[in-house]
């Protein structure tokens, strides 16, 4: 067989066996009409014994009762800690689909803090003080 031949034939093989390098949680979507909050963050460790949150993404994904609106509203979304102070926020324009309005955003807040600070995502328009999604931070 010819060298370039078995190079595409190698090449193909490592294609298929490698896994996603950029598989994204998936936010699920309710089954009737209501909405779903996840909330995924990266961090660095530092030498100070702190940890450095480096990305957030907040999502929100919500079944609407119809079908698409014309145009969806603008929301923002707030990182918190557990204590309330304000680490971040943005207003973020939705997107939506076959009657499932999608939030995403990436955050970059790049603050140091202390091992195992608990951050929250909250959404306006949404009822979620009790159960905003959390990341520990440094666990």
């Amino acid at each position: 067989m010819p060298r370039s031949f078995m190079f595409l034939l190698a090449a193909g093989m490592l294609t298929v066996t490698a896994p996603a390098a950029s598989a994204k949680s998936k936010c699920t979507v309710p089954d009737e009409p209501a909405w779903h909050s996840c909330l995924t963050a990266r961090h660095a460790a530092l030498s100070t014994g702190t940890v450095r949150l480096t990305r957030a993404t907040p999502t929100l994904v919500i079944r609407l009762q119809e079908r698409c609106p014309a145009r969806l509203r603008k929301r923002t979304v707030v990182l918190r800690t557990r204590a309330g102070d304000r680490i971040a926020s943005e207003r973020v324009i939705g997107s939506c689909r076959r009657g499932i309005a999608r939030y995403r955003v990436n955050l970059r807040p790049e603050i140091d803090v202390e091992r195992g600070t608990v951050v929250r995502s909250y959404w306006t328009g949404i009822d979620d003080a009790k159960v905003a999604p959390r990341v520990t931070i440094g666990d």
